[in-house]
Order: structure tokens, then sequence, then C-alpha cells
């Protein structure tokens, strides 16, 4: 099971490889020797991070409480419009999951409208 302290640090490093203040190799031992983080998954948050950041489909999930992490930082770190391309690509990382597992991601799907509600708010108070 990967703690909440792992997804932060994660998250954190993830950002880091993005701003390309950090390696992705060195932020994968980083993961796996202070954290625990075993080096696939440490690789697959860093990955997924990207993909959230470039609205991008990705292929391999993470929980929801990992998704809902990322993109709550993402909105703090890069505001409205790192948060569009983060609903973007959870929405297609959702439709591809789905269709290609013939399943329904209940959690992931609560995760995406609480998001796109936050960007519907934000949406009406600019047009107010």
């Amino acid at each position: 099971m990967i703690t909440e302290q792992q997804v932060e640090a994660a998250c954190l490093y993830a950002s880091q490889v993005y701003a390309t203040k950090l390696s992705s190799n060195k932020a994968v031992t980083l993961l796996s020797k202070d954290f625990g983080l075993n080096e696939t998954s440490a690789k697959i948050f860093i990955d997924d991070y990207k993909h959230l950041m470039e609205g991008r489909v990705f292929k391999r999930t993470l929980s929801s409480s990992a998704m809902n992490h990322f993109i709550e930082s993402i909105e703090v770190e890069h505001g409205n419009a790192g948060l569009m391309k983060a609903v973007t690509s959870l929405k297609a990382h959702i439709a591809y999951f789905e269709g290609h597992y013939q399943t329904t991601m209940h959690s992931q799907r609560a995760v995406l409208a609480k998001f796109e509600t936050a960007l519907k708010k934000q949406s009406q108070q600019i047009t107010d």
C-alpha cells in the first residue's frame, strides 16, 4: 500500500522533474531510497504527472486519493490553466481505462467531478 507521505513526495519530485529541476532517474532513486516507493511505482507517478500537466491521456492509473492530491497540487502551482489540462488528462484516462478494461472507474469519476465543478465555479465567477 502506498502511503500519503509517499504520494506527497512523489508529487513534489514529479513537479520538480516536470520543471526540469530534477532528473527523472534521480527522482526515482530518491523516492525509492528515502520513501520506500518501488521504482516502477515512482516512474508511474512521474509519468502520470507529466501527462496531467500536458493534458494527455495516461494508461497507468493512480489511486483516487493520489490523483486528488496531484490535481490539487497542480491547481495550486499552475492555476486554472494547469487545472484544465489535468482535468482533460484525467477525463481521457478514464475513457481509455473504462474502454480497455470494460469497467467503470467510480472513484476516479468522483475526483473528476470535483475538479470539473471547481472549473465551472471559476468560470461563473469570471462571467459574473
